[in-house]
């Protein structure tokens, strides 16, 4: 259950992050769209985006894997916290990219971006901790006679 909720809640805080994002670089760079149903005009001013902006873009998916998956991990006590929230991201960024192509460094860096944030997110929320061990009942055959000088 813990894996499960770590996972999500670090789903939704690397959506939240990465949303943040692109609506910054929406904000510093407004798309010139008019009409959002309509496919080739988004595609027209997703590929006229400046450098700027897609750096911004790709900026969110790293922030947003980074802190969804430091989250994640931190409530999963798992690996599963971080890189779940990660590779949601990354196939976001596939599913954009395929369906919008624009530039191709854009693309590669959009997809990696988020894959490195978990990574660093896994590494940074500290090692998962151990169980600890069972005690070891020692019977009569363990036991060691110490002999009594003296």
């Amino acid at each position: 259950m813990r894996k499960f909720l770590g996972s999500l809640v670090g789903v939704i805080v690397a959506i939240a992050v990465q949303t943040a994002g692109d609506l910054l670089g929406n904000k510093l760079y407004p798309p010139h769209i008019t009409d959002m149903w309509n496919r080739s005009q988004v595609a027209e001013a997703l590929a006229m985006r400046p450098t700027a902006a897609l750096w911004i873009s790709v900026a969110g998916y790293f922030a947003g894997a980074l802190i969804g998956g430091w989250i994640g991990k931190k409530i999963a006590r798992s690996p599963v916290g971080a890189w779940v929230p990660a590779g949601l991201l990354a196939l976001m960024a596939l599913a954009v990219g395929w369906g919008f192509p624009g530039a191709a460094w854009a693309m590669v860096a959009t997809v990696a971006a988020p894959l490195i944030g978990g990574l660093l997110a896994n590494h940074l929320a500290g090692a998962v901790p151990a169980a600890e061990p069972a005690a070891v009942d020692a019977g009569p055959a363990d036991a060691v006679e110490v002999a009594d000088e003296g």
